[in-house]
């Protein structure tokens, strides 16, 4: 039986790491993770608006925009969104978007 030295088992999880960090593939994020996450708009809600990124369609919470004051987003709008995952409504509260030209919508505190 061969036996692997701690170096080569290290060498070998780290090439198997950045590999797959190089073509995509990263661990789930969980519960409370800030994240950003890219796509178009595909659908306007109250308080927010669903994001399709490719492979998935994801609820954005955009509250208090939208609810109390309008959210200037249109269908078909290319956006980036920055905000934390909220794994008990399975959508993501946004903190910013950022639009393709690169201007920002900043999301106030719902505490304002």
């Amino acid at each position: 039986m061969k036996k692997l030295s701690a170096i080569g088992l290290t060498s070998t999880l780290m090439a198997t790491l950045s590999t797959g960090l190089m073509f995509g593939f990263a661990p789930p994020a969980t519960a409370d993770e800030i994240v950003t996450e890219e796509g178009e708009v595909v659908q306007l809600l109250d308080d927010g608006f669903i994001l399709d990124t490719g492979t998935e369609e994801i609820a954005i919470d955009t509250y208090p925009l939208g609810e109390r004051d309008p959210l200037d987003l249109t269908v078909g709008e290319s956006v980036s969104v920055y905000g934390e995952l909220d794994d008990d409504d399975a959508e993501i509260d946004a903190f910013t978007i950022t639009r393709e030209d690169g201007s920002t919508i900043e999301i106030p505190d719902d505490d304002d």
